[in-house]
């Protein structure tokens, strides 16, 4: 577990550890969470890595910050005990967000994902397949302010 320094100049890694990665991006005003392909294990390591990365936001702003949760590597969890305790921490950690994007790789993660949002009670997010869409929703893009050429 640790606090990164840049990795790019508008790119911040700001913590890493076997199952979570957390980067800002500062010229697209949004910060993504990705998931590893490691399962948890444990509620404990659930809460755990995302109480660091909590520590990790402390000196931003993030109500005025998107939110992208990167679960496309993220293994489909079989255990209801385990999934409820990732989904609440989750939840409780993406509150303080103004936007929460989540971006999935599978049909099968779409529906799990779409299902779980309905037990979410403060930070549910807008899912997506699609990385651009994803990050044009946690950036703040609004996609009716397009238009054609």
């Amino acid at each position: 577990m640790s606090r990164l320094a840049h990795a790019e100049p508008h790119m911040l890694f700001l913590y890493r550890d076997a199952y979570l990665s957390l980067r800002h991006h500062r010229d697209e005003a949004h910060v993504r969470l990705t998931r590893s392909e490691l399962q948890f294990g444990s509620v404990h390591r659930v809460a755990s890595s995302l109480r660091e990365c909590s520590k990790a936001l402390r000196d931003l702003e993030v109500s005025r910050l998107g939110l992208l949760l990167d679960w496309r590597l993220a293994p489909l969890t079989t255990d209801p005990v385990l999934l409820k305790h990732v989904v609440q921490h989750t939840d409780t950690f993406a509150a303080a967000f103004a936007r929460r994007a989540l971006l999935v790789a599978t049909p099968i993660g779409l529906l799990q994902s779409e299902r779980l949002g309905r037990t979410i009670h403060h930070a549910r997010p807008v899912v997506f397949s699609d990385e651009a869409e994803a990050v044009a929703y946690a950036r703040g893009d609004d996609p009716s302010d397009e238009t054609e050429v």
